[in-house]
């Protein structure tokens, strides 16, 4: 009989304080359920060039997940699942001047100070293979990974912002799933607009991805690099046959591009709408309609939605 031992997830916020003689102590950046990070208090618009980096905030996370459960049965596989990651980030964000703002995040984790799995059997992970990098241990015996997670800049004109470089991305097609010590993250540009009242508009253009155990930017959606299936998009919700080998075989290019355009909408205090369409040139087309509806039900809310999903076939069938 399998003997699930242990499965526990923990990461940890930890962060600097500011306080006020009215408010006193309060975090400079929460946790949401999703584990998406809130930065409550942010850099303030400065005068001068100097300013921008004096007068930036820093941002520090402690983490800790651990993945750990018995299966040793031969009967049902014989193969331990384990794995632990130690680490953290440290994220930099100036402060604005002559509407310019950057954000610099460092994230570090380490799969082999505790609960090693050796590098002979590190396909076996499943549950937990984010705490590393399972081709660095396989080609460079190499259990910690240091990497740039964000890296962009940031231009504010009015009610219209510009990222460009490396970012996270929430919407109903991409995420940052940071769930456990790195997120996943976008090369590329990102613009939001807000001059329609209760609307906002997004019009994003990737080249690249970082997934949470990689080291490097790769495809977005190609699988393996024809050599190795986890030196490319190796994510478990990938579609393995968009390969690197029957792109190739196609005679298809590799390489890709991603555009996600979004206009979300609140009208009222109860409902909210979204529209969202993607793009993968020569792959597949979706657009996504939702509509969700907030009840009052005493302190809390009860918000029913409903999703319609149409995924278009532009040549990845094939």
């Amino acid at each position: 009989m399998k003997k699930q031992l242990a499965a526990a997830c923990v990461a940890a916020l930890m962060t600097a304080t500011y306080a006020t003689a009215d408010e006193g102590a309060k975090p400079k950046a929460t946790l949401k359920g999703n584990m998406n990070v809130v930065y409550a208090d942010k850099p303030a618009e400065v005068e001068s060039l100097g300013a921008m980096f004096t007068e930036g905030m820093w941002y520090g996370r402690l983490r800790m997940n651990n993945f750990w459960w018995d299966n040793s049965v031969p009967a049902e596989g014989g193969v331990n699942n384990k794995a632990t990651g130690i680490g953290g980030s440290v994220v930099y964000k100036t402060a604005r001047f002559a509407t310019l703002s950057a954000t610099l995040g460092a994230y570090y984790s380490n799969g082999g100070l505790i609960n090693k799995t050796d590098a002979a059997d590190i396909g076996t992970i499943r549950a937990g293979k984010d705490v590393l990098s399972r081709y660095n241990v396989k080609y460079h015996d190499k259990y910690d990974m240091m990497v740039i997670g964000q890296a962009s800049i940031d231009a504010q004109i009015a009610k219209t912002n510009v990222a460009v470089g490396r970012q996270i991305f929430e919407s109903v097609f991409t995420a940052s799933n940071d769930t456990k010590m790195i997120p996943n993250t976008f090369d590329g540009i990102v613009v939001e607009n807000k001059d329609i009242a209760g609307t906002t508009l997004r019009a994003a253009h990737f080249v690249s991805q970082k997934l949470r155990d990689h080291t490097t930017g790769h495809d977005v959606i190609t699988f393996s690099n024809g050599q190795d299936n986890w030196a490319n998009n190796d994510d478990s919700a990938v579609h393995k046959g968009l390969s690197y080998a029957n792109f190739t075989a196609a005679g298809k290019d590799t390489e890709h591009t991603l555009s996600i355009l979004t206009a979300k909408s609140k009208i009222g205090e109860e409902l909210t709408t979204e529209v969202s369409y993607l793009m993968l040139p020569e792959v597949l087309n979706s657009l996504v309609l939702e509509a969700n509806y907030a009840i009052a039900a005493g302190d809390t809310k009860i918000i029913p939605g409903v999703r319609y999903y149409m995924q278009m076939d532009d040549g990845g069938g094939k």
